[in-house]
């Protein structure tokens, strides 16, 4: 076999082997980018539901003040359709700091239903840190979770804690909460479900980036969840 045939041949196995090679890279990257659909589908849906479910229980509360306390019920509209503007913008991700913000607002929702039976501690770093980005509805329904599931259970009540820890890579989210038996109040499984959901947007977005945990630990509920601090 001349040389010449030798190059020839060589060139045209290149040839083939690069067009194998974008051939795969094209498949990959429209394999990225389905998935990348159907998670954006998935999170969209996923926060529907949670809008519903939040919707459901501010408007059950404006419904129980309306007669004895209507001045308190008209705040709490208020405050709601500030929510609900918030909500309605309908962006896959937003700052933490645009979430905190949003969870200060229920809870003074929630503050004006319990009074002094709610307590909240917040630990949160400079705004600075606070850039990091989530999906919309992220820290809403937990700290949701904690007061139905925890402080609601308790007669004198409790107080929930948000941490936001910020690190070199990620950033960590604590949230704890008092709590009674949870087998004899029969609110276990709704908790779950919400955590559920709120751990697979987090796994949609980040990949096996994000970490979710939660336990129960001397009379005390925690969950955490770990992002990196990159924009998804």
């Amino acid at each position: 076999m001349s040389e010449a045939w030798c190059l020839f041949a060589a060139a045209g196995l290149f040839v083939v082997a690069s067009a194998v090679s974008l051939y795969v890279v094209h498949l990959r990257r429209q394999n990225h980018r389905l998935r990348q659909s159907e998670a954006e589908s998935r999170g969209r849906m996923m926060a529907q539901q949670l809008r519903h479910h939040f919707l459901f229980n501010t408007l059950n509360t404006t419904a129980c003040l309306i007669n004895t306390r209507p001045n308190l019920a008209t705040h709490i509209l208020t405050d709601l359709s500030e929510l609900f503007r918030a909500m309605l913008q309908h962006k896959s991700a937003i700052t933490l700091a645009e979430e905190t913000q949003f969870v200060r607002r229920y809870l003074r929702i929630e503050r004006n239903r319990l009074g002094g039976r709610l307590g909240v501690a917040w630990r949160v770093p400079d705004a600075g840190h606070l850039r990091v980005k989530v999906p919309p509805m992220t820290l809403q329904p937990l700290v949701e979770n904690a007061i139905y599931h925890g402080i609601e259970t308790r007669k004198q009540g409790g107080v929930v804690y948000i941490g936001i820890e910020a690190r070199e890579k990620r950033t960590i989210v604590h949230i704890r909460n008092p709590v009674e038996d949870a087998v004899s109040t029969g609110r276990a499984e709704g908790n779950r479900l919400a955590q559920k959901r709120v751990a697979e947007r987090l796994f949609h977005t980040y990949g096996a980036a994000a970490r979710f945990t939660r336990e129960l630990h001397c009379g005390e509920y925690r969950v955490t969840f770990f992002i990196p601090r990159e924009v998804p």
